[in-house]
């Protein structure tokens, strides 16, 4: 693995739990403002993973699991935002889990 992907990820996965806290917030918040603020800081963590995903893009060598990785990527954010939004059904969730999953199984045992 290049060095300089070693160096940015930390930021990436710190970026992640974010989404995923706020995500959570987002989803299962019953108070209307709590939400609304959750889904706000959905969006910043959105933005810094796009940065930080796309640094490790280019940064680690190209292989077909990087792409898979890159591509599920996008995919969850836009599930995420469907759940978030209240259009999210038992299908979106199960994608949603199924593809969280092989992604991070692609990053720990094949990146």
């Amino acid at each position: 693995m290049n060095s300089f992907a070693l160096i940015n990820q930390p930021p990436h996965f710190i970026s992640a739990l974010v989404v995923i806290v706020s995500f959570i917030l987002a989803a299962f918040s019953g108070n209307a403002g709590l939400k609304k603020f959750a889904h706000g800081i959905l969006y910043l963590g959105y933005a810094l993973i796009l940065i930080s995903g796309c640094y490790l893009l280019f940064t680690l060598p190209f292989s077909i699991f990087v792409l898979i990785k890159s591509v599920g990527g996008v995919c969850l954010v836009v599930m995420a935002e469907m759940i978030v939004r209240g259009k999210g059904s038992g299908l979106i969730w199960t994608l949603l889990l199924l593809t969280a999953t092989v992604g991070l199984a692609i990053a720990y045992f094949l990146i």
